[in-house]
């Protein structure tokens, strides 16, 4: 109870610090969550030690302590109704300024996805390399972002505001989602681009049309089952080289034709 009372106290404490101001309203609420807990076994040791003094043991000294307990948590009940009612415009206070935080916080993730949107990694013409490096830097970013949203959880909960967070919290899994889908695009054009310049140092004798073009029809799939933006312009240049491909391959094969001559050639 020592603990709690010095924690609930007010006394030369500076409440316009937010931590103060939380750690004063845990202790109180300490004291109400705790109350029948509490009361039950003040109870329960009140009447062991008089069904032990009724039975002829002498339990004097434990009585005074109980009693002392009772009276302490009378006390500590007391001051955490008193506290209640002196931090509550403080808490009134903090709990609006907390949400106007929140609002402006939000405001800076949507200008943040605005800009991302606009950086080079959406460019096909930027590679790979330079893009996931671009990437990667978005993820620096982004942890301060989600640091800040977390100590904003926090006071949100201790203010009883918790649902003001989630707008805040439901961008940062949008950029983080973003990420994750451009990383596995840039890992597709990469397969991608390996593959065509695969072909491109094949033999003619080596050139199997067939295959390289079912080959091309699977990345075709495997490109348009992401859920990417379909508008990036990364998506698209890819897209573009694929299809450039399909055309291509079957005129090779046609050239390939057993049937072909050389005086198709001419």
């Amino acid at each position: 109870m020592k603990e709690t009372t010095s924690g609930a106290t007010v006394k030369e404490k500076d409440l316009s610090v937010v931590k103060n101001l939380i750690a004063v309203k845990d202790s109180m609420e300490v004291v109400y969550s705790k109350n029948d807990e509490t009361a039950l076994l003040l109870d329960q040791l009140d009447e062991s030690l008089k069904f032990l003094q009724g039975n002829g043991i002498s339990k004097d000294k434990e009585i005074k302590s109980t009693n002392k307990l009772f009276s302490e948590w009378t006390n500590l009940k007391k001051l955490a109704r008193d506290v209640k009612k002196e931090i509550a415009p403080l808490c009134d206070q903090e709990s609006k300024r907390n949400v106007a935080v929140i609002i402006k916080h939000e405001e800076e993730l949507k200008t943040f996805i605005a800009a991302m949107k606009k950086r080079d990694f959406y460019r096909y013409d930027t590679g790979r390399e330079t893009s996931l490096n671009s990437l990667s830097t978005v993820n620096t970013e982004i942890h301060d972002f989600q640091g800040r949203t977390d100590e904003l959880k926090y006071n949100a909960a201790k203010f009883e505001h918790p649902n003001a967070i989630e707008a805040s919290e439901n961008k940062i899994a949008e950029i983080h989602n973003e990420v994750t889908l451009m990383q596995s695009l840039w890992d597709h054009i990469a397969e991608c681009q390996t593959i065509f310049k695969g072909y491109l140092d094949n033999t003619w004798e080596e050139t199997k049309t067939d295959d390289m073009e079912e080959e091309c029809k699977k990345l075709e799939r495997v490109l348009k089952s992401m859920k990417v933006d379909k508008r990036c312009n990364a998506y698209i240049g890819i897209l573009e080289e694929i299809k450039k491909w399909l055309k291509f391959l079957p005129l090779c094969g046609q050239l390939r034709d057993p049937s072909m001559r050389e005086r198709h050639w001419d």
